[in-house]
């Protein structure tokens, strides 16, 4: 049995982080240089992964990788992206794992239309006294339920985890903080998944002006 709330097994370990942090990004790349892992998967679908580590091959340029969302061949009415920047905790994984030559795994749902789900959490500052267990566990009560579409990603992401286990020894998981609690639940209860839906369109990447970034 795993000796931690964030070891689902001897295999998969969740490392849940705040988006958008410094302090996260520090200790995601921090864990990974000193763990002993064979896999680093990250809550992006794979259709973001060719685009998404070209553009972390030009960090510390930003970038957005951007999938355009509605029908083919008409002006899209949204969009989802992921920023590329130092300071993501997601990028900062998947660019040590690039760095140190560890196979990544894109395990997030594919869905037609991304829906967020904002939530308001504590300022990370505190991940600089506090150990990254002690900081995650004490927001679970605050911690919103998921809505549908978010309760979907997690058990498929719970079911790639699980395949994840059939090729690698020892997984990384960095996952949202507003997550990880139903992955755990998801993963050791083996819960039903949905079936992705195939992107309607490729994510393309995009730079960003320097105008435009707060630093």
């Amino acid at each position: 049995m795993p000796d931690s709330v964030l070891e689902l097994s001897p295999q998969i370990s969740l490392l849940p982080v705040l988006h958008g942090s410094g302090d996260f990004a520090l200790e995601v790349r921090r864990r990974i240089l000193v763990g002993d892992y064979d896999c680093v998967a990250v809550p992006i679908p794979s259709a973001f992964e060719d685009p998404l580590e070209d553009a972390v091959g030009r960090l510390p340029a930003v970038h957005l990788v951007v999938q355009p969302e509605g029908d083919p061949g008409q002006d899209p009415e949204s969009a989802t992206y992921v920023p590329v920047d130092p300071c993501q905790p997601v990028i900062s994984a998947l660019r040590t794992a690039v760095e140190r030559e560890i196979p990544r795994a894109y395990i997030d749902l594919e869905v037609d239309r991304y829906v967020e789900q904002a939530s308001v959490l504590p300022d990370p500052y505190a991940l600089k006294e506090v150990s990254l267990e002690r900081f995650t566990a004490a927001l679970v009560p605050a911690l919103p339920t998921p809505e549908p579409q978010q309760m979907d990603r997690i058990h498929w992401m719970a079911f790639q985890l699980h395949l994840l286990e059939m090729d690698y020894e020892r997984v990384l998981f960095v996952c949202a903080v507003a997550d990880w609690p139903w992955i755990r639940d998801a993963y050791r209860q083996r819960l039903d998944y949905p079936e992705p839906s195939p992107p309607a369109r490729a994510p393309e990447t995009l730079f960003a002006s320097s105008e435009t970034l707060f630093f």
